[in-house]
């Protein structure tokens, strides 16, 4: 369950379930906008006015985030070196 105004955790996993490669490019514009929207309400939302289911999804989120982009980071064809 999601706090009012926030995306729900069952329409996260499935925008990321789904391939980008199965999506249209309306669809893709789609999740984007709408998940840069969470996440600018996630970051405004003070942790006190939050469900814990709330406060331990947007936890996942942001430590998936920062997983991601340390991987990016550390595949990035900048930084590979053979």
């Amino acid at each position: 369950m999601s706090d009012e105004g926030r995306e729900s955790f069952t329409d996260k996993v499935s925008k990321t379930v789904m391939p980008d490669s199965q999506k249209s490019t309306g669809d893709k514009y789609k999740d984007k906008a709408s998940g840069g929207m969470d996440s600018a309400a996630s970051s405004m939302q003070p942790d006190s006015t939050k469900s814990d289911s709330q406060k331990a999804g947007d936890k996942g989120s942001s430590m998936f985030e920062q997983a991601k982009d340390a991987a990016s980071n550390t595949f990035s064809s900048d930084t590979l070196k053979l």
